[in-house]
């Protein structure tokens, strides 16, 4: 196996010593998915999986990876691996908590505000919506418009209790007290039958909105 520096950063060994390590001792993922990666895929096509990396120090942490076969002078078949670390959930909730303190803190149009939110809310991977105080949605996410298969064009200015009525189950997570007496975020984990998984929800109020991430 060879390697560049930066997979050697990423993993915390020295270039020499990645080289002679195998797949087993830094990536961990099923069998299968590691059979793909390392066959590569048809000539001229790529395969991409989720894995959990494992660094020298133990530390684990998320990566995707992309593989793609190719072919040495010598005829022998090669996987060309390109790795890339997933940002944790809690490195994404800090980024928008930061920006929904820059937001605040802007004295320009409210128009100029939203759109600095936008641009900087659909690069976050993880749903993301606002709605105000009546629950009337005012924003959703690329993320969210994916997650919950509803295009943001079709939703806004509507009521989210009422266009997503699967969704009346968040009522009982949603501790209205700390939400909108106290102006305190609220998290919880909730399983939405419908799309059949569970997702760790994050609620932050502000003067005019909810911000909603999960």
């Amino acid at each position: 196996m060879q390697a560049n520096q930066a997979a050697c950063d990423l993993f915390g060994y020295t270039e020499a010593a990645l080289q002679n390590l195998g797949s087993n001792y830094i990536l961990e993922s099923d069998e299968q998915s590691i059979r793909q990666l390392l066959n590569g895929g048809a000539p001229g096509r790529s395969v991409e999986v989720g894995a959990t990396g494992i660094k020298m120090n133990g530390e684990r942490f998320q990566v995707k990876i992309v593989s793609s076969a190719s072919r040495a002078q010598d005829g022998r078949e090669l996987a060309c691996l390109m790795l890339s670390p997933v940002p944790d959930r809690q490195s994404q909730e800090q980024k928008l908590k930061d920006l929904l303190e820059d937001t605040k803190q802007l004295h320009q149009k409210e128009e100029d505000s939203r759109r600095l939110l936008e641009s900087a809310v659909n690069s976050v991977t993880d749903g993301f919506f606002i709605a105000d105080k009546d629950w009337t949605i005012v924003f959703f996410n690329k993320a969210a418009e994916q997650i919950l298969q509803r295009n943001e064009r079709d939703i806004i200015g509507k009521n989210f209790w009422t266009t997503f009525p699967d969704m009346e189950i968040l009522k009982a997570g949603v501790d209205y007290d700390t939400l909108v007496t106290k102006n305190k975020a609220i998290r919880f984990r909730e399983f939405f039958p419908q799309y059949k998984i569970w997702a760790d929800i994050s609620v932050y109020p502000s003067d005019k909105n909810f911000f909603v991430f999960y």
